[in-house]
């Protein structure tokens, strides 16, 4: 049997309900060096974090056509409002360079 909180119930049993996204940004291939991206503020979310600052979000799906033998992974697309994001991708993507 699941146990909800009983905040999770309340909202999941709202009228009115709207989609929180989170986009993790990661600077190394063990995704130790991360930075989030969200739409509104996300309780218990810790770390190197840009609230509110998503506007706009596009996504496809994978897409399959066996008849073609063609397949697609599919992607997603964002707009950002720049708070900082973008001295802090470039000093992230100049660490360890030689000037």
């Amino acid at each position: 049997m699941r146990f909800d909180p009983p905040e999770f119930r309340e909202k999941n049993t709202s009228r009115y309900q709207e989609p929180i996204y989170v986009i993790n940004l990661s600077f190394d291939d063990e995704n130790s060096d991360t930075h989030y991206m969200t739409t509104h503020t996300v309780n218990g979310l810790t770390g190197s974090i840009s609230s509110k600052c998503l506007k706009v979000i596009s996504s496809r799906s994978q897409k399959l056509s066996p008849d073609e033998a063609h397949s697609s992974i599919g992607g997603i697309s964002f707009k950002a409002l720049d708070i900082g994001l973008t001295d802090k991708i470039r000093t992230k993507l100049n660490e360890g360079k030689e000037s």
